[in-house]
């Protein structure tokens, strides 16, 4: 149950919410609504280390979170409702990070993101150690994927529930030693989970302990063979198996066995 927030608001002219630029600072418990259109696009802009942004409801900003944290910082516990307003750099998304070093994003929900993907990792720069756990995902873009990841080292993506959008996880290029693991994923247009080349070849790509319900389950554009054991697919013989060979070189992911039950 949450009280009335303190409202930082835009006014949809440009303005970001909050630039932090200082280490260690924390942004509790705000409403932060209709700004961007700036060089800092974003309800809240960080690059520094050991920020904290947590609790708060981000609604119609440019980009509800820009996170290009130079060292270890956490969003968790946000609300991400409908970060749709159009700035400088359109289309609009909730969080968005051009390079990242030991970011945690844990813990929020993204909802009603009209276009674009609900999460960017961009593939502009590299990013470390990268956690994306315990996450809800639900009702964004259709044609869009949910998670765009790109140039990543040894990314987390654990324990999140995603529902619709066109693809949960598009693992799109220059990644390595991706971990997906314990998710719920359902109801996509296109797969599940996608890997391409947009980036460059990806190495190391893992998806365990997943629930993977949809027409299709993996969609594999990349050379590189995709772990998928251990997942369960909705039946103990599953037809999304067939499926998804169908729709990529059945050499480049490896399916066998998967859990039944």
């Amino acid at each position: 149950v949450r009280g009335l927030e303190s409202i930082i608001d835009g006014n949809n002219a440009a303005h970001a919410g909050f630039v932090i630029t200082a280490p260690n600072v924390t942004i509790d418990g705000f409403k932060v609504q209709n700004c961007g259109n700036t060089i800092y696009e974003s309800g809240i802009y960080t690059n520094s280390t050991g920020t904290m942004i947590k609790n708060n409801i981000l609604f119609n900003n440019e980009k509800g979170v820009y996170a290009s944290n130079t060292g270890p910082s956490t969003v968790q516990f946000n609300l991400f409702d409908g970060n749709n307003r159009v700035g400088m750099a359109a289309p609009a998304i909730s969080l968005y990070s051009f390079t990242s070093n030991g970011l945690s994003v844990l813990s929020n929900e993204f909802k009603n993101q009209n276009s674009n993907a609900a999460a960017i990792f961009d593939g502009g720069a590299s990013h470390q150690n990268l956690i994306f756990n315990s996450n809800y995902l639900h009702d964004n873009h259709t044609g869009s994927s949910c998670v765009y990841v790109a140039n990543c080292n040894n990314p987390e993506f654990g324990y999140n529930h995603i529902t619709n959008g066109r693809r949960g996880f598009k693992i799109a290029g220059g990644n390595n030693a991706v971990n997906i693991h314990n998710n719920i994923i359902t109801n996509t247009v296109q797969a599940d989970i996608m890997v391409n080349t947009d980036f460059g070849a990806n190495s190391a790509v893992q998806a365990h302990w997943n629930r993977l319900t949809s027409a299709i389950t993996i969609l594999n554009e990349d050379v590189t063979v995709v772990d998928a054991t251990c997942n369960w697919f909705g039946s103990t013989v599953p037809a999304t198996i067939d499926a998804s060979i169908t729709e990529t070189n059945p050499n480049t992911v490896n399916y066998t066995p998967w859990l039944t039950s």
